[in-house]
């Protein structure tokens, strides 16, 4: 047997890593805020939108012109958009300011705050606006530029203080059914580069758009000569069956 004859469809391997984080999941409480702002890329194709959910930190990105802003989508022209809670541990007045190229508006509890296109540096000082103590409504919405990098960062501004950057902490939000779908297509994801699948496994242009893709793994030739096609049948049916510490997750299901 031929290591060609055992290669199968990359995405079907991928699907097999997804299944099994699924098994394990994502624990979140219901109705509970987590970490963080949930972040949503749009990419036109077409007459379709692709889109990728994940959760940000805070409201700041970089993606280098031509390149992609996550790995699930092309690298074309992008709208990213933040939403969720910035918390104040007052109450007190805020105004806002970008660095930034491309555009960006700015919503708090339903009123606009900031409305920026900037080809890069510090867009004008927003409207002041009063953060209530505890939860604040927040959304914003980037569109990258035409020509150069993308890139965004939010700073705030309290009343009597200085510009400066806004905590982490100071945002949280509820995570949705995408995002953590979204989640596990990341895990499976890092998995794959992790255990070099594409070294055995079918990839279009392996190696290229993940440097890490192009690490080696254990060779299949003369394979034939070191296990039969009965164990291989098995082996590729429930790795794990056979050896509990197999990394290679169970493909086929039902």
């Amino acid at each position: 047997m031929t290591s060609s004859s055992l290669r199968t469809p990359f995405a079907l391997c991928f699907a097999g890593v997804v299944l099994f984080l699924g098994a394990g999941g994502f624990a979140y409480g219901q109705a509970k805020t987590a970490s963080g702002l949930s972040l949503t890329y749009e990419v036109k194709e077409g007459r379709t939108v692709a889109r990728d959910f994940t959760t940000s930190p805070n409201i700041q990105l970089y993606v280098p012109a031509g390149k992609p802003a996550t790995p699930f989508l092309p690298g074309e022209k992008f709208t990213a958009s933040w939403s969720g809670i910035i918390g104040a541990e007052l109450r007190g007045d805020y105004a806002f300011q970008a660095d930034l190229n491309g555009s960006l508006k700015l919503q708090i509890n339903g009123e606009n705050v900031l409305e920026s296109t900037n080809s890069g540096g510090l867009s004008t000082l927003g409207k002041v606006v009063r953060l209530n103590k505890g939860s604040n409504a927040l959304t914003a919405t980037f569109s990258s530029p035409v020509q150069g990098d993308a890139y965004l960062r939010l700073l705030w501004k309290p009343k009597d203080s200085f510009l400066q950057p806004i905590p982490s902490a100071a945002f949280s939000s509820v995570p949705s059914d995408a995002s953590q779908r979204a989640d596990k297509l990341r895990r499976g994801r890092e998995l794959v580069i992790e255990h070099r699948c594409v070294r055995c496994h079918a990839a279009p242009s392996p190696g290229t758009a993940i440097p890490d893709l192009s690490m080696d793994a254990p060779a299949f030739e003369g394979i034939g000569a070191r296990r039969n096609a009965s164990w291989l049948a098995r082996w590729i049916a429930d790795p794990k069956g056979l050896r509990p510490s197999a990394r290679m997750p169970k493909v086929f299901h039902g």
